[in-house]
This record gives C-alpha cells, structure tokens and sequence, in this order.
C-alpha cells in the first residue's frame, strides 16, 4: 500500500509539472503575440523549443496560424508587426518544418519599405529550416509569380545543400523562366568548387 501510495504521489507530481510547464509555455507564447513583451517572450521560447520536446511541439502546433495571421504594423513607428517577424525567426531558428508551407505562402513579405529580398523574414526562415523546405520552395520556383520564383531561387542558392543544388539544377534544364534559368547558370558557374553549407539572410 505505502509503494502504491508513493506511486501515486510520484505520478500526480509529475501531472502537476507538467501541466505548470504547459501553462509556463502558453504564457510566454501570449507574450509573443504582445508588442511590449515579444522579443523577451521570443528569446525564452527559443530556448525552450531547443531544450524541451513539448514546447517544441506547442510552438510546432501554434506558431503557423501565427504567421498565417496579420503582419500589417499596430504603430507608425513599424513598417512591419514586431510580433510577426519574431515568431517568422523563431520558427525557422528552431527549424520547425512544420511551418514551412505557411512560410513559403509569405516568402516576399519584407521587414523594411527598401524591397530588398533580404529584407524577408519567411526566406530567412525557410533557408534556416534547410531539406525539408525544399518541396515547397520548389513549388514556388516552378509554379509561383516571378517575385515568388526569384525568392525561392535566392533560398535554394543560400542553403547550398546537395538537395538544394539539384532542385536548382532541375529548374536550369527544365524551367521557364529565362531569367531564373540564367541566375541558376551563374550560381553554378560562380560557386566555389567545396560545399560552403547555409549562408540564411
């Protein structure tokens, strides 16, 4: 009896810690929603998605609405919802590819009014995230606007994976755009002969 006593104290000790721990990560995921709170709230739930699986999988569950959701700017101060970017960079440093195809679907949002196309969270994201981006980010090469397809190409080139390098050399014998076909010319002619691995910007 003392045994299944011990059991049983031992196993609602751990409900309880666990439940403080989903509430601890649902707290700090309402912080990042917040303008004053986000980047602190972003900071800790990195760590977090790093160290802890259920975190990982909240932020996993919860993050792709988040990004799927508004971006417009909630001060004149802002060209860009704080809040966005931050959960955009928090998915991909913690190469969630669960948030890949919602990613792919903002791919040329920039963060500043310059249009500069490493002014993209989402790019940055997806090239963080590596391989398992590649599908959607192909899609976007074969079947998206030209925007899109500069977008993607500028992906694949910074991944600089094997996985990569082939969907870039699919769209050189294959694509339809004359434009992109030369960039994919260019990167293959230009590269250094060693891989250099992810260069995410």
């Amino acid at each position: 009896m003392i045994a299944r006593a011990t059991l049983i104290v031992a196993c609602t000790g751990l409900f309880v810690l666990q439940a403080l721990a989903q509430t601890e990560i649902s707290a700090l995921f309402r912080q990042l929603e917040s303008r004053k709170t986000t980047d602190s709230a972003a900071a800790e739930l990195l760590q977090l998605g790093r160290s802890d699986p259920k975190a990982r999988r909240y932020l996993a569950i919860h993050l792709p609405p988040l990004i799927a959701g508004d971006h417009r700017p909630q001060t004149d101060h802002e060209f860009i919802r704080r809040q966005w970017v931050n959960a955009v960079v928090l998915a991909g440093d913690l190469k969630l590819a669960e948030a890949v195809p919602t990613l792919a679907n903002q791919i040329n949002v920039r963060s500043t009014p310059f249009n500069l196309n490493t002014d993209s969270p989402a790019r940055y994201a997806l090239c963080r995230i590596g391989d398992p981006a590649i599908p959607s980010v192909q899609r976007l090469l074969n079947d998206g606007n030209q925007g899109q397809r500069i977008s993607a190409l500028e992906v694949l080139e910074e991944m600089d994976s094997p996985k990569a390098k082939a969907a870039l050399r699919d769209y050189g014998k294959n694509g339809k755009d004359s434009w992109v076909v030369d960039r994919v010319r260019i990167y293959f002619q230009s590269r250094p002969t060693v891989d250099r691995g992810p260069n995410c910007m």
